[in-house]
């Protein structure tokens, strides 16, 4: 039986999706669960995002200032064991994956129902992480799938 607070807690879940970035010819990918949407706007299209500063793929987002968010179906386990429980500063993580070179110089996930290029607008420090706030460059549609 799960803990009453962490019951409740679950009501503020984020879906979890995969992001991949690059900058200066070095790639990473990563799992992250803080990802929504930052416009109630339809022509300006933005996400939001944190990055704990401990993760690669944080400096790389920062130095390059994009990155491409990807929807996973529900059966994409070995994305999220890959970029969630292994460390790019270990090996390339994303040579597992079939790639598609995105309109930013970030890698795209060939396998998943969405992929979105952002450009970063605004990071603001919170301390142990940073928020990103992004604007969408690109979009490609990959597979249809249950989320």
């Amino acid at each position: 039986m799960f803990d009453p607070v962490y019951t409740l807690l679950r009501n503020l879940t984020s879906p979890v999706v995969a992001i991949t970035t690059s900058a200066g010819g070095v790639r990473n990918g990563l799992i992250v669960t803080s990802a929504q949407r930052a416009s109630l706007v339809p022509k300006i299209p933005r996400i939001s995002i944190y990055l704990s500063k401990i993760n690669h793929s944080h400096d790389l987002v920062y130095r390059g200032g994009v990155f491409t968010l990807h929807l996973l179906r529900n059966d994409q386990w070995n994305v999220i064991y890959k970029l969630g429980f292994e460390s790019g500063r270990n090996g390339d993580k994303l040579s597992a994956f079939d790639l598609i070179d995105g309109k930013t110089g970030c890698p795209i996930l060939a396998d998943c129902v969405a992929g979105f290029e952002w450009q970063v607008v605004n990071a603001m420090d919170t301390g142990a992480s940073t928020f990103f706030l992004g604007q969408v460059v690109n979009v490609h549609t990959g597979s249809e799938g249950p989320l």
